[in-house]
């Protein structure tokens, strides 16, 4: 096993750990193109997890193997189906909600909402993310049912550590602004934890961050 927690997304980490063993000539356009992809979802396009000198460096090395970024935009960015654009704009319009006062938010989605749009894996990918576009948003939440647990998304701005509170109350973990969990339960349990806990951690971590 090998941990970075510095590392901005796995395919660095894997990339770092290739270059070390002396194996980077082996990394061809094709095998660039993967860690290049890998690196792009796992920050957002370079969105979060990604203020590390060394990471652009990387992403450097790897457009000179030969990578074709154009084509990798445009298959990761503009690649939707309608009916997940309809399940995004479903989850914006019904069920994102803002904790009165407080620069933090939520959405819920239960198993049943997610069928009525024909989910299919990845079809929420980014969504917790939109909710950040909201002018001084610090946290960014998604609780979505599956049919074994409920998946618990998280997002932060700033210095918030989302990874903190997921390990905390979800039995998860992550980078600082980007996070998740899961919690054995229903939905509105999932919600009632979140609201209770994200407004005590919050308000702690304001309070510290004032000294």
């Amino acid at each position: 096993m090998v941990s970075s927690p510095d590392s901005s997304a796995t395919c660095q980490l894997i990339f770092d750990l290739l270059c070390e063993a002396g194996l980077e000539t082996f990394v061809d356009a094709e095998a660039a193109t993967n860690f290049y992809t890998g690196i792009i979802t796992d920050t957002g396009g370079l969105s979060y997890n990604s203020n590390a000198p060394e990471l652009y460096e990387l992403v450097a090395r790897l457009l000179r193997k030969g990578v074709d970024k154009p084509y990798v935009h445009e298959k990761i960015f503009n690649n939707k189906t309608v009916r997940r654009l309809k399940l995004q704009g479903f989850s914006l319009f019904k069920k994102l909600h803002k904790i009165e006062n407080l620069p933090i938010s939520y959405m819920t989605l239960t198993d049943d909402e997610l069928n009525r749009f024909y989910y299919n894996t990845g079809d929420t990918e980014g969504l917790v993310n939109i909710p950040l576009q909201v002018k001084d948003m610090v946290v960014s939440c998604l609780i979505m049912e599956r049919p074994d647990t409920v998946k618990i998304s998280l997002r932060s701005k700033g210095d918030f550590p989302v990874n903190e509170f997921s390990q905390l109350y979800f039995g998860g973990g992550g980078h600082l602004n980007a996070a998740g969990g899961t919690f054995n339960g229903p939905v509105a349990d999932a919600e009632a934890l979140y609201k209770e806990k994200i407004v005590d951690f919050y308000t702690k971590w304001i309070k510290k961050s004032a000294k």
